[in-house]
């Protein structure tokens, strides 16, 4: 599972939209290391609301479908860690992200090595959802927690019952776009010292994510 702007966005202008290409998994990547190997998608599914409209924040989401390796093996087999998948479950679980930015916006971090796209980077807490307002209306269903993931963290996952010791838990989103809160809970669009930053990702759900998956299994 990955954003729906990872495999179906604009160009750098904000025009003329087309699939992605080229599309690498690597799972377990750090420091340039591929301890499981890299598996090429052979087929990308975007919600079609999203590929029609891609200011509809709620529909940014995803799934690949992965060839064997070299070597004829599945990715779930080689990491032996695939993750199941929650549809329909409240976003006010807490949560944990995982992702791999390029940068972050929190003087001192910036520059940290999993603030370069090299190692994976998590972020926890109790998720709010992203309230909008007149100015900037939000659909309902985007939810994230405190995280100073920039650049290059879309498509990480958000997982609920998360375990550090097994490495397990339940995808209940996927990261998509970073806002800031006031401590109310009210968007901050002056960014003043009570406002805080969170990740925000749509929720997944029966209406969108369930048969957006289905197509992608069968595929």
């Amino acid at each position: 599972m990955t954003g729906g702007h990872c495999v179906h966005t604009m160009d750098l202008i904000g025009n003329d939209p087309q699939w992605t290409d080229k599309l690498l998994f690597v799972p377990g990547f750090r420091d340039n290391t591929r301890p499981y190997g890299e598996f090429v998608a052979r087929a990308a599914f975007a919600d079609t609301t999203w590929v029609t409209d891609d200011q509809q924040s709620g529909h940014d989401q995803a799934f690949l479908v992965l060839n064997p390796d070299g070597h004829g093996r599945r990715a779930a087999d080689v990491t032996q860690a695939a993750q199941p998948l929650g549809v329909g479950l409240p976003g006010t679980l807490p949560a944990q992200e995982f992702g791999y930015p390029r940068a972050a916006k929190t003087p001192g971090h910036q520059g940290r090595p999993e603030f370069t796209g090299q190692r994976v980077a998590h972020c926890w807490g109790a998720p709010k959802e992203n309230p909008g307002n007149a100015d900037v209306p939000m659909p309902r269903g985007q939810w994230g927690v405190p995280c100073d993931m920039g650049g290059g963290a879309s498509g990480g996952p958000r997982l609920t019952a998360f375990s550090g010791t097994t490495g397990y838990g339940v995808v209940v989103g996927v990261d998509t776009e970073a806002w800031y809160l006031h401590a109310d809970g009210s968007l901050c669009l002056d960014q003043t010292p009570d406002c805080t930053r969170y990740l925000f990702g749509p929720q997944f759900t029966t209406a969108v994510t369930q048969p957006l998956y289905q197509r992608a299994a069968a595929a």
